[in-house]
């Protein structure tokens, strides 16, 4: 039965000091010892090698899914504030449909009340313009009869004057007739008492006819006052008939408001509808939008559990990273740690030297009283080490990118990372343009991402991590990141990094 080989790498201190490897093979039978099957050390360094080239690749390939999830998480949780809002919103626009119905039903109700209003005015107005009408008329007739009416007195006055004549006449008959009847003596006595009845009769007509004369001039004068009268009421009915024009068109507007209130009124109708309707749809879109919202909360935490094992996954190829390059064995991160290494004891003993001589105090030096200045984004920050740093160290920035293309960046930064100063490509001074600045003037900004943080949490004397570096406005560029630390007098002042492309 053929052996299973297992092959194992575990670190372990040589002779030296330096970290070894230990291989054992895991078999089902016992391990041969003969020449034939030795590993040499030529190859167990190359399958090293190209394990650690593989597991940097993995990092990276790790630290961009690292990356995308936490732009998936960020638009995400966007996503679900933005949700919430939109809940809010179709919920106060389910309220506002509400409002509007019930204002609608309020409205209709109202047109309903005004159209009976307007219907019975109507009417009203109607039956009183016919009443006008019918005055005037009577009026009218009136003023055409009191004129017949004063021609009829004017006859009768006639006739009562030819009586009063008669009556004279037969009154100075009857004279007459008693002086020839007292001539004519006892034989005329009869005719004296005919005669002295008419003279009687004629005095009596004439009294009456005198009384009849003054009834008739005053009739006259109360017809000639009444026509006068009725005139002016005539005058008065005519301007009312002309008036009356003005009632039927303003009738005939009462029946066209009637109509448009009675189109108003379905219309309204049609609103309270639609209103009722919109608001069962918002409800019925604020539910789904629930759902949506749910669904993302949900997914979140999927995607926060994802984040967890992408974030394991990236500090298990890290390790191994440093794993096989504290084990002593030559990889392509093997120049950098070298590097940053060297470097950063170069540093650490600039900045004790410096103290020494009284070119800076060590309280300065660590000092952490981060000034902002202003109108400057992403911000830029002053310390009391500030300018020290960029006069020392701006110079061996620039000389260890200078050192190798991989090289992009160089940068110390304290235990808070902040960073005083960069190489010069990302050192330029900053403009009113946060994204460029992002990019190009990084020097005295703080960086908080995951990089940057676990760097100032290891005590080992370097770390290897990959790096997504945000360089604003969405984009973001893959490297490699190395860092060892600088310490001051036993104390760690921060860290000296340097980024370099990945290959």
């Amino acid at each position: 039965m053929p052996a299973t080989c297992v092959p194992q790498i575990k670190p372990q201190m040589n002779v030296g000091g330096m970290m070894g490897l230990m291989f054992w093979v895991k078999s089902d039978r016992p391990v041969a010892t003969g020449p034939q099957d030795a590993v040499s050390e030529d190859t167990l360094r190359r399958t090293v090698t190209a394990l650690a080239e593989r597991v940097g690749r993995l990092g990276i390939e790790s630290v961009e899914i690292d990356g995308r999830v936490d732009t998936v998480h960020a638009r995400a949780t966007s996503r679900t504030e933005k949700m919430a809002s939109m809940v809010e919103a179709v919920h106060s626009l389910s309220g506002a449909n509400t409002r509007i119905g019930d204002a609608a039903e309020s409205a209709h109700k109202n047109a309903t009340e005004a159209a009976t209003c307007m219907e019975e005015t109507r009417a009203t107005v109607k039956v009183a313009l016919d009443a006008i009408l019918e005055l005037v008329d009577g009026v009218g007739q009136i003023e055409a009869k009191l004129p017949e009416i004063l021609t009829s007195l004017e006859h009768v006055s006639q006739v009562s004057k030819t009586v009063n004549d008669v009556a004279k006449q037969t009154n100075l008959l009857a004279l007459n007739a008693s002086i020839e009847a007292a001539r004519a003596g006892e034989a005329g006595r009869g005719f004296a008492v005919v005669a002295d009845n008419v003279k009687n009769l004629s005095a009596q007509t004439e009294g009456a006819v005198q009384m009849i004369q003054a009834t008739l001039s005053a009739l006259s004068s109360q017809v000639d006052s009444l026509i006068a009268n009725s005139r002016a009421a005539s005058q008065v009915a005519q301007a009312a008939r002309s008036g009356t024009g003005e009632i039927g068109s303003a009738v005939t507007r009462i029946d066209q408001i009637s109509k448009d209130l009675a189109q108003v009124k379905q219309s309204v109708a049609g609103i309270v509808e639609e209103a009722v309707g919109n608001r069962e749809h918002c409800r019925h879109i604020e539910e789904e939008i629930r759902v949506v919202a749910e669904t993302t909360r949900e997914s979140l935490k999927d995607i926060e559990v994802i984040k967890g094992h992408t974030a394991s996954l990236l500090n298990m190829s890290e390790d191994l990273v440093s794993l096989t390059s504290e084990a002593g064995i030559k990889t392509v991160d093997t120049p950098f740690i070298e590097k940053i290494v060297a470097s950063a004891k170069q540093v650490s003993t600039l900045f004790e030297d410096a103290v020494q001589r009284g070119e800076i105090s060590i309280n300065d030096l660590f000092d952490t009283q981060y000034q902002q200045v202003p109108d400057i984004t992403p911000p830029h920050y002053l310390t009391r080490h500030t300018d020290f740093c960029a006069r020392h160290l701006g110079p061996l920035c620039n000389e260890i990118v200078d050192s190798s293309p991989d090289i992009i960046a160089c940068t110390p930064g304290d235990m808070n990372n902040y960073y005083p100063i960069i190489n010069r490509e990302f050192a330029k001074p900053p403009t009113a343009d946060p994204v460029w600045n992002a990019a190009n003037s990084r020097a005295r900004t703080r960086q908080l991402d995951r990089t940057s943080l676990n760097q100032m949490k290891t005590k080992k004397p370097f770390l290897v991590q990959t790096y997504r570096r945000n360089m604003g406005g969405g984009r973001f560029d893959l490297m490699k990141n190395y860092s060892a630390p600088i310490v001051v007098q036993g104390r760690q002042w921060g860290v000296l990094r340097i980024m370099v492309k990945v290959r």
